[in-house]
């Protein structure tokens, strides 16, 4: 009878849902205004001995209810001290603020977090000395938002909800949850993650509640994620088969990570229970239409209802949702564990549908995580990445081993492993406070390469590397007396690469957001975070390069009277090759990077890339190959010629850094007037100098600083200057 009862009461349900038709992806993709702006601050230095706001600008949209902005170049370059200029944002209409370093700025994808009203103003903050910094701004998103159409069992009666451990994706308009894998990343439904279409970009937290209008209100910059990318992995094809798992970059603001900001995260259960009288509860940010308030609109609710039935991998559940619930967790209110991803409406089939979070698809992406949800261990430099260093010696390199998930570190284990040019040497690091190191860099000649990477230890006696390739791919230093910026191109504007095709049927370079999904072998993301690279035939469709080459080639760069200048680019390759042709025959599809010295009458190979890479970053010294005239150019020629496989190629992060060697300072000790002689009309600039301490540098401090340590002091430097005067006993 109970069992009967329990029948009735599920088709009486089912019989009440507004939606009787195919089952839908619940998502509330955001409508929007993109308005494009052409606001650049143009290249400033800091010459002054204060940190100082270089350049502000409000950019605003007259009653817009909220604005998100978009960025073209941005630069951010460092100070003596090696911190970094850096970019505030604040919202005039509520003071919210959110700060991006050059790390920040490419983890957002160019991008900012959403600020609540019409107006934000944006300023480039540089410390003392740094330049030159520049930002602009090419366009903001202005959304629309409003109450949208949806789909429930039955009368709306979710209530508000404050679970800390789900948050709203922005701008598809889903719900993603932190759930119990090693670093704590997220789940979310498949179909939110349409690299094509309205992308999910970021996770919000702590919601506040909707406009009288309906329209959505943001959290503070404190509350918002930026997704990267490259962590994504998801299926979407239909019931029982949609799912997707990803995490987020740490806070611009806090540095945290969302499990840790949030302090919890779901505990999950899979294979779900077999169907016996369960009640299952979803919370989510779903729409809302009247009699409920507008001002519920896509912000946290939750409900409970009858898990109906299970059959493979489709769960179906009584529980009321809506778009904007696409994602939510499915929980198992016997436990509080969550068993599903809530992906379809569709009570005509025996309720709204989930999918399981045994899918054998999912168990395959939790097994193998990608981006910021792979298990290790971040590095971090507390001082910024020390692409110079002092060739005397003493540069100091402070490293950070952050605790990552259920990564904590070992204390004591860091380790820095560096190539002078005879091979890589270990050495240990000095732990200075909890998780943080220190390591004096020896001296090397001027011009010459380091090459350098860091080991530790978790407490699960796991070793990680810092870069992850370590000695395959170290990072690399220059010893020069500084570095000095040629040029930088992120490929947000165009700044006048052409592209050259050669007997080529498809394929050519074209410079855009990355379209496809991969599975023609094609980058899915760009390198540096910025949005846009080139790329070989961006198309959604499985194409690629036949025939060939088609070439990207650089506009014209000046290089001559530079000492080291160094070229630097992120390159991409695949080929896949379903017959390659029997041995010894090799494919010969390939990426060819080329310099020429005199405008492109002549090239020279640098590389040739004939094996998938994926995305590697390269940098070389441009007089190892060519000249250093004014006619520098680079080119990146891509072939598939016989046509006989998948090949796709793409290129970003192209820039130039020269890294000058001043010649030593020479000067006689005592002679401080700088005349070639040391008597007693050098006494008065040595008095002088001893009370206004010249310029380190300069021929009047080297003369001073009679004992060379870099100070001039008493009595040490007077007494030396005295023997050197009256006995003629000098250094």
């Amino acid at each position: 009878m109970q069992r009967h009862a329990t029948i009735a009461s599920v088709l009486a349900m089912c019989i009440m849902c507004s939606y009787a038709g195919p089952t839908r992806g619940q998502v509330a993709p955001e409508p929007a205004r993109h308005v494009p702006l052409e606001i650049d601050s143009g290249p400033l230095f800091n010459p002054s001995d204060a940190a100082s706001v270089l350049y502000s600008t409000v950019v605003s949209s007259p009653g817009a209810a909220s604005i998100r902005l978009r960025f073209g170049g941005v630069t951010l370059a460092a100070g003596p001290a090696g911190e970094g200029a850096s970019l505030r944002l604040t919202g005039l209409a509520d003071g919210a603020v959110q700060r991006l370093g050059d790390e920040q700025v490419r983890q957002w994808r160019h991008t900012s977090a959403y600020f609540n009203g019409d107006a934000v103003l944006v300023e480039l903050m540089a410390p003392a000395g740094a330049g030159p910094s520049r930002v602009q701004i090419t366009g903001m998103t202005v959304p629309d938002d409003g109450p949208m159409p949806h789909s429930l069992c039955g009368v709306d009666d979710r209530v508000l909800s404050s679970d800390p451990r789900m948050g709203r994706a922005e701008p598809v308009g889903c719900t993603a949850w932190l759930f119990d894998d090693c670093n704590k990343c997220f789940y979310t439904a498949g179909h939110c993650t349409d690299f094509s279409g309205t992308a999910m970009e970021i996770v919000e937290f702590n919601v506040p509640l909707s406009s009288a209008s309906g329209a959505k209100q943001h959290p503070p910059p404190e509350h918002q994620y930026a997704v990267d990318r490259a962590s994504i992995q998801f299926q979407a094809s239909g019931t029982g088969a949609d799912w997707a798992y990803f995490g987020c970059f740490p806070n611009s603001n806090s540095g945290l990570y969302p499990d840790v900001a949030q302090g919890g995260y779901f505990d999950t259960t899979f294979p779900p229970p077999a169907v016996s009288g369960q009640t299952f509860r979803v919370t989510g940010y779903g729409t809302v239409s009247s009699p409920v308030s507008p001002t519920w609109n896509q912000v946290q609710t939750t409900h409970t209802a009858p898990y109906s039935s299970l059959s493979g991998t489709t769960l179906r559940y009584l529980v009321d949702t809506t778009g904007g619930n696409s994602g939510s967790p499915v929980i198992d209110e016997t436990n509080g564990r969550a068993v599903a991803i809530h992906t379809h409406a569709g009570c005509s089939t025996g309720g709204n549908h989930g999918t399981s979070l045994s899918h054998s698809g999912l168990a395959t992406a939790r097994a193998t995580p990608g981006g910021v949800c792979i298990p290790t261990l971040d590095f971090k430099f507390l001082s910024g990445f020390p692409s110079v260093l002092n060739p005397a010696g003493g540069t100091v390199i402070q490293l950070n081993m952050r605790p990552r998930g259920c990564n904590e570190p070992q204390p004591d284990t860091a380790v820095i492993h560096y190539d002078l040019g005879a091979g890589f040497i270990a050495a240990p690091m000095t732990q200075v406070a909890a998780n943080d190191y220190e390591f004096v860099f020896p001296g090397g000649t001027c011009t010459a390469t380091a090459k350098f990477y860091f080991t530790a230890l978790a407490m699960t006696g796991v070793e990680y590397q810092f870069p992850a390739a370590g000695a395959a791919s170290p990072l690399l230093a220059a010893f020069a007396d500084n570095a000095v910026p040629v040029f930088d191109d992120d490929f947000e504007i165009d700044r006048g690469w052409t592209v050259q095709n050669v007997n080529l049927a498809d394929g050519a370079w074209v410079r855009g957001v990355p379209a496809g999904n991969g599975g023609a072998g094609d980058p899915v993301v760009d390198y540096d975070g910025s949005g846009r690279c080139y790329v070989t035939d961006n198309a959604t469709t499985s194409s690629d390069v036949d025939g060939g080459p088609t070439r990207l080639v650089s506009p014209r760069w000046d290089l001559s009277g530079m000492t080291d200048p160094r070229l630097s680019y992120a390159r991409w390759f695949s080929k896949i090759n379903p017959n390659p042709p029997p041995a010894p025959a090799q494919d010969t599809d390939s990426l060819d990077v080329e310099l020429s010295s005199n405008d492109g009458a002549s090239w020279v190979l640098v590389e040739r890339i004939t094996q998938s890479t994926m995305w590697v970053h390269q940098t070389i010294e441009v007089s190892d190959y060519v000249a250093l005239t004014a006619q520098v150019r680079v080119r990146f020629s891509v072939t598939d010629s016989p046509n006989n496989s998948t090949t796709e190629a793409g290129v970003d992060a192209v820039s130039i850094v020269d890294y000058p060697c001043n010649p030593p300072l020479v000067c006689m000790k005592a002679d401080v007037n700088n005349d070639g002689l040391r008597d007693g009309r050098d006494i008065p600039h040595f008095a002088n100098a001893l009370i206004a301490t010249p310029a380190p540098g300069t021929v009047e401090f080297c003369a001073s600083d009679m004992d060379s340590n870099g100070e001039l002091t008493q009595p040490a430097d007077l007494q030396l200057f005295v023997s050197c005067i009256l006995d003629e006993v000098c250094p």
